[in-house]
């Protein structure tokens, strides 16, 4: 027998409750306990430069191309944390199984790592090139006029954390609400053919998602089809 009801675009119509339980608790864990990916957002957030403060002081040339860097190093930072969260946000929510949610999850977080990782065993010495050492050191240990940071702003991590939670859950919550129930699975016309041992042949045909009430439209967790002419 043709399966006569699937997908609706992207997002898969026919998840377990379990599955969208775990989206979103995989969402609210990744906005609450803030790995790289979030992180990027907070110190691009944090780091950019105070503008008031630094029009207060006369500054050369110098100066001031390290302030246009600094800005342009946080837009960049932060457009790449957006990014991240972004795409964590749909591999999670398109995810069909358990076991998928949490290794996309898993993914995502281990890829937005890979920077930090790098850059820490170069300036550690693991890959025994003495220059990548010394640089390492040389930019962990270069320090920022504090006339173009600023001062820094605690509250910001936990403003920041909160729009991501109150956010991302809420969407993945919604979603996998509509994904459990069926909202997502494709209602258009099927052509269904069952095989001649079946016992089923004069069931064949076209067939389309039942028009009736929202309570009515399922049969158990499957939708019911109508015979189309």
């Amino acid at each position: 027998v043709i399966e006569v009801d699937g997908n609706h675009g992207w997002l898969p119509g026919d998840v377990e409750f379990l599955v969208s339980i775990s989206q979103s608790l995989c969402l609210a864990t990744f906005a609450l306990f803030p790995e790289e990916t979030l992180k990027d957002i907070i110190t691009a957030v944090q780091m950019f430069p105070t503008t008031r403060i630094w029009k207060e002081k006369n500054h050369g040339k110098r100066e001031q191309h390290l302030f246009r860097r600094m800005i342009l190093s946080s837009i960049l930072r932060f457009i790449q944390g957006i990014i991240a969260v972004l795409a964590t946000f749909f591999l999670v929510v398109t995810s069909t199984t358990v076991v998928d949610v949490t290794l996309n999850f898993a993914a995502v977080n281990l890829i937005s790592s890979i920077d930090e990782t790098a850059f820490s065993l170069a300036t550690e010495g693991y890959y025994h090139i003495k220059t990548l050492k010394e640089k390492g050191k040389e930019i962990e240990n270069k320090k920022l006029p504090s006339d173009i940071l600023g001062k820094v702003y605690p509250f910001l991590n936990l403003l920041i954390t909160c729009i991501a939670f109150f956010t991302l859950v809420p969407w993945a919550m919604y979603i996998g609400i509509n994904q459990t129930i069926g909202t997502y699975l494709d209602r258009g016309i099927f052509r269904v053919e069952f095989g001649d041992t079946s016992g089923l042949k004069g069931y064949s045909g076209c067939y389309k998602a039942g028009d009736v009430p929202f309570k009515s439209r399922m049969v158990g967790e499957r939708f019911f089809y109508e015979y189309y002419n």
